[in-house]
């Protein structure tokens, strides 16, 4: 009976996970906890705890792509969980773009300096500082570093569009979220097909039009959630 009754108290004490869908063609800020801010991208579901409680602040990003601010704590850890991988900080800003229909996990930092490990591994945590990323391929666990410009990479939280070198089939697979459509392509060499596009929140058509000028394809809308590019 006692025994019951220790385990029920203990129950009770946990924090409530809470859980943040973001629709797609969507994008919200909120403020955790701590007051750590994060912005969240359409199609993004994110986990936290109503009150970080024990030794560290700990979140999962169960898919797509938030960019973080977090108040410095030098006893109590940033860390947040998504596809495999850990990222630790204690104050920083960073980004985690981790959808889970891509084929790897990216963390892109802003200011201060970050921990990444892939989980269920004995290795040493990789360090980033600014302007730096890290990719994950999610298969292999294999982290390869880039020099970005991070600013380009958070730019999605001011709406913009910024490509750089990015494969037309990622390109679209983000314009399937930005504009909540569906986007098929059919010409399969158009894949891997390398882009770079700047461009301030525009209609989806303009961004098309855009785009099949400079890369030689054409598309067509068929309704309002589906576009065929050939």
């Amino acid at each position: 009976m006692i025994g019951i009754s220790v385990f029920f108290f203990r129950q009770a004490t946990l924090p409530q996970l809470l859980t943040i869908n973001v629709p797609l063609g969507q994008l919200k800020q909120l403020t955790l906890p701590d007051s750590s801010k994060v912005w969240l991208n359409a199609g993004t579901t994110l986990q936290y705890p109503e009150k970080f409680t024990g030794s560290a602040r700990h979140i999962r990003l169960t898919t797509g792509q938030a960019f973080f601010e977090v108040v410095h704590d030098q006893s109590k850890p940033f860390i947040v969980s998504a596809n495999g991988a850990d990222v630790t900080v204690l104050g920083t800003s960073f980004e985690v773009k981790a959808f889970k229909n891509e084929k790897d996990t990216k963390i892109t930092v802003s200011t201060g300096k970050v921990g990444v490990l892939p989980s269920h591994t004995t290795k040493t945590a990789t360090m980033l500082r600014p302007n730096e990323q890290a990719s994950i391929d999610n298969a292999s666990k294999v982290v390869t570093l880039h020099k970005v410009i991070a600013g380009d990479i958070a730019s999605w939280r001011q709406n913009k569009l910024v490509f750089e070198k990015e494969t037309l089939r990622d390109v679209m697979k983000a314009l399937e979220r930005k504009y909540n459509v569906k986007i098929i392509i059919l010409n399969k060499d158009l894949f891997e097909q390398k882009i770079t596009l700047r461009l301030d929140n525009q209609p989806l058509t303009t961004v098309l039009n855009v785009l099949s000028f400079s890369n030689n394809f054409t598309y067509k809308q068929q309704n309002e959630q589906l576009i065929v590019v050939r």
